[in-house]
C-alpha cells in the first residue's frame, strides 16, 4: 500500500437510509453511543433487580379524590299571549302558541342530552321545568338539589320570573341565562335581559351576583364551559 493509499473502512458516510448496500458506521461509534443503556442494564442485572422491582420501591402516588358531580336544574320560562280586543296583546319573540312552547321544550331536552354526552366532567340534569310565575317556581320540589340553575329565558308575558321581584336571583344559586337569537325561535329576553333584568331599567347593573357574563346567546359550548368551571370551583372549595 502506498503512502497515498489508506483504509477507508472507518470513514463516516451519510446515506438516505441505513440499507445493507451502504457501509455501517464504525464499531467504536456504535459502542460509545450504546454504552449508557448497556451499562445501566448490566448494573440492574448484576444487582439481581428488575425494572418492576425498582418501580415498586417508589412511593405510591395518591389517587386524586373523585370529582363531585354538578347538579343542574333547567327551567324554561315562556310567554303565553292571549288575544285582547283593541290593545296590544302579542308577546315579542318567536314563541306565540302552545305548540311553539312544546316544540321548544323538546328542543331544549335534546340539547341537554347533547350537553351530558359532551361533558368531560360529572354532570347531572334534573328534569326540565316549564313555568312562568314565581308561585310555580316556589312549588318546584327539586330546587334544593340543584347547584346551578340553567334558565331558558324565552319570555314571561305576564309572568314575573324576571321582572322587578327577581325570584330567580333571590334563590342565591349560580345561574346561567340562555337566550336564543339564531339557534331557534327568537327569545324575548334576547332583547330585554339587559335593560329590564340586569339593569332593572337604570343604566347600571342592579341584580346582585349576576352580570353580563352569566348570559349565553345561542352557543351550547358557552353553556358547557361555564358548567365545567362551576364543577371545578365547587370541587375545589373546602378541599386540599
Amino acid at each position: 500500500m502506498s503512502e497515498h493509499q489508506h483504509d477507508d473502512r472507518h470513514t463516516l458516510r451519510t446515506h438516505c437510509c441505513p440499507c445493507s448496500r451502504h457501509e455501517q458506521q464504525p464499531t467504536e461509534d456504535i459502542f460509545h453511543r450504546g454504552f449508557p443503556v448497556g451499562a445501566a442494564l448490566g448494573s440492574v442485572a448484576l444487582a439481581g433487580l428488575s425494572w418492576s422491582a425498582l418501580a415498586a420501591a417508589e412511593p405510591a402516588v395518591p389517587r386524586a379524590p373523585p370529582r363531585r358531580g354538578l347538579v343542574v336544574k333547567p327551567i324554561f320560562t315562556y310567554p303565553a299571549p292571549s288575544r285582547r280586543p283593541q290593545t296590544s296583546w302579542r308577546s315579542w319573540g318567536g314563541i306565540q302558541t302552545q305548540e311553539d312552547v312544546e316544540a321548544e321544550a323538546a328542543r331544549i331536552r335534546g340539547e341537554i342530552d347533547k350537553l351530558k354526552t359532551a361533558a368531560d366532567f360529572p354532570l347531572e340534569f334534573l328534569p326540565l321545568a316549564t313555568i312562568r310565575t314565581s308561585d310555580q317556581l316556589a312549588k318546584l320540589d327539586d330546587l334544593g338539589k340543584a347547584d346551578v340553575l340553567l334558565l331558558y329565558a324565552a319570555g314571561d308575558g305576564g309572568g314575573d320570573l324576571m321582572t322587578s321581584i327577581n325570584p330567580i336571583a333571590a334563590l342565591g344559586k349560580d345561574t346561567i341565562y340562555f337566550v336564543r337569537h339564531e339557534s331557534g325561535p327568537l327569545y324575548y329576553w334576547y332583547e330585554g335581559i339587559m335593560a329590564r333584568f340586569l339593569h332593572q331599567h337604570p343604566d347600571v347593573l342592579a341584580v346582585k351576583g349576576i352580570d353580563y357574563s352569566d348570559v349565553v346567546v345561542d352557543s351550547q359550548d358557552e353553556i358547557l364551559w361555564r358548567l365545567r368551571a362551576l364543577c371545578g370551583l365547587r370541587g375545589t372549595i373546602g378541599g386540599r
